[in-house]
């Protein structure tokens, strides 16, 4: 998912880019054809004028990678700094330097916009110094350096900001409010990447669902607060028990799943029946014993699609609970009954 993300964001960046190089052409060439009592900076404003354009042209053709837009956002600040040592008077010219510098404080990290102020900083005073005119040099580099940082240093922090809430959002998109578990949209996402992985490297993956065996009885007994601690405290012992790389889900009231990397028919039936035990008979004071039914559908080479094995494991699910609850079933037809598990009803 993170892949795609960084795709958008850099096709996105060289449209932004060509724009930025596109309309400082444009402004120039406004300039150039506008009435102007002094013309002896148009030659050079016309040179600008073609480099602006033909650097559109390259970010249009070159394939956008980071280094490519790093490249871009400074090359932008050196000509507007060529602009400034060419145009006479250099009237607004400075002003353009919110473009380039705009574009790496809304893309890039803080190193890279501290570094381009700097550059802008160095260009933009060698620009004055050499072609500037003497006595109001001083005040033209404080006037566009201040407001041009002010404004970038607010558009990264802005940024920066919408990126946390983003991620707040994205974070409880896919989280389930209850037990702080992945919810079922997580879930299906991280199969169908685990199920294009797997049949990439040939790698076996083991899909588990899981159910809380009467849980409408935990509801009626103890309410839906104990209802809700049980679901708490099934998914924390479930989590504790998962490998690294593994990923437990609730997909539904009393519903879970396990998502098992590289785990083959009898790596994924001895992961959950490892879960299924620990969770077992486990009750803290005042509360319902638990015990799940499960059912492991298993996939290696060449996977069906994520929702045929998801089903596979539901299909087993049920053959579980129609042996007795407290069992966990393979989708080949095998029933194990799970040790400590209680087939009454709580």
């Amino acid at each position: 998912m993170e892949a795609l993300v960084v795709d958008r964001d850099l096709a996105q960046m060289r449209r932004v880019a060509i724009v930025m190089y596109v309309m400082g052409a444009v402004s120039l060439g406004v300039v150039l054809l506008g009435p102007d009592p002094d013309t002896s900076d148009h030659a050079a404003l016309a040179v600008m004028a073609g480099v602006l354009a033909a650097s559109a042209g390259v970010v249009a053709v070159v394939p956008p990678g980071e280094r490519v837009m790093r490249a871009s956002y400074l090359w932008g600040i050196l000509l507007v700094s060529a602009i400034v040592a060419a145009a006479k008077p250099i009237g607004a010219v400075p002003f353009f330097y919110l473009w380039p510098v705009l574009f790496g404080a809304y893309y890039f990290g803080r190193r890279d916009l501290w570094g381009g102020l700097a550059f802008m900083c160095a260009t933009y005073g060698a620009a004055l110094a050499l072609w500037g005119e003497p006595g109001i040099r001083s005040m033209l580099f404080t006037g566009a350096m201040i407001p041009v940082a002010l404004v970038a240093i607010l558009v990264h922090l802005l940024r920066g900001r919408l990126d946390r809430a983003m991620g707040q959002l994205r974070h409880a998109a896919a989280t389930d409010p209850l037990t702080g578990m992945p919810n079922r949209r997580a879930f299906d996402e991280a199969l169908e990447r685990e199920v294009e992985r797997s049949r990439r490297s040939g790698l076996p993956l083991s899909v588990a669902v899981v159910d809380i065996d009467f849980f409408k009885g935990i509801n009626d007994r103890f309410g839906h607060a104990g209802g809700d601690r049980a679901l708490r405290r099934f998914a924390e012992l479930v989590s504790d028990e998962l490998r690294p790389g593994d990923m437990a889900a609730r997909i539904g009231g009393d519903e879970f799943a396990i998502l098992m990397v590289n785990a083959d028919r009898v790596a994924g039936a001895a992961c959950t029946l490892r879960i299924a035990s620990r969770v077992a008979g486990q009750a803290e004071a005042d509360e319902a014993p638990l015990s799940l039914s499960a059912g492991v559908a298993s996939a290696s080479g060449d996977l069906p699609e994520p929702d045929r094995l998801l089903l596979t494991a539901d299909h087993a699910l049920y053959s579980a609970k129609g042996e007795g609850r407290g069992r966990v079933a393979l989708e080949d037809g095998t029933v194990v009954v799970v040790d400590g598990a209680s087939a009454a009803p709580a």
